[in-house]
């Protein structure tokens, strides 16, 4: 059997060193591996920690010897997988840019904009010719522009809500200025209800 026919279960590289009839060494995360009962596919044996070289137990968070994390979390399912994994073994959720920008585009309609747009940032870093990353950032931003212009409407209410009560005080008309002060007062109580929904 060649050995390119054969994939690291942890990082998916096919760069593999034979060291017994069914045994392996990944040369790419260094992963100790060994094929199955049927002779088809490889089994990890053990983690090679990437700082210190010691092999670790099968799916160990942290190395036994100097503590370097082994493993990175799924944001998705929060599966743990190994640290060179290209996709989550659980949920398959790409530990790429168009991972990202799927991770981007649900917290989108999560309308949990900040990590929304964390998501799409970090996507362009890997891949700067990503287009459905730089779509969500323009969306975010036109989105980040309407609240602005809410924002500016709700201001210039209240402050003629309570211009009108001032100066409905000073008429002498006191029932009027506590209906306007009333008014604004629910305005504000509104705006709050509408700023805490979107945030």
């Amino acid at each position: 059997m060649k050995t390119t026919q054969l994939k690291c279960p942890a990082c998916g590289s096919t760069e593999l060193e034979k060291l017994q009839w069914n045994e392996y060494r990944c040369s790419h995360c260094e992963s100790g591996l060994k094929l199955d009962g049927e002779g088809k596919n490889l089994e990890l044996v053990g983690w090679a920690c990437p700082e210190c070289s010691f092999e670790n137990l099968v799916e160990q968070r942290f190395c036994c010897q100097c503590g370097t994390r082994l493993t990175k979390t799924c944001p998705l399912c929060q599966t743990e997988n190994h640290r060179d994994a290209q996709y989550c073994g659980s949920c398959g959720l790409g530990f790429n840019a168009d991972g990202l920008t799927i991770l981007g585009k649900m917290a989108l309609r999560q309308r949990r904009y900040d990590q929304a747009h964390e998501y799409f940032e970090r996507a362009l870093a890997l891949d700067a010719t990503n287009l459905e990353a730089r779509a969500g950032l323009v969306q975010l931003a036109e989105i980040k522009k309407s609240a602005k212009n809410r924002e500016t409407f709700y201001y210039a209410i209240l402050l003629m809500a309570f211009g009108s009560t001032f100066c409905c005080f000073l008429a002498g008309d006191a029932k009027l200025a506590v209906a306007l002060a009333v008014a604004a007062g629910l305005t504000v109580v509104v705006w709050r209800q509408i700023k805490k929904r979107r945030s």
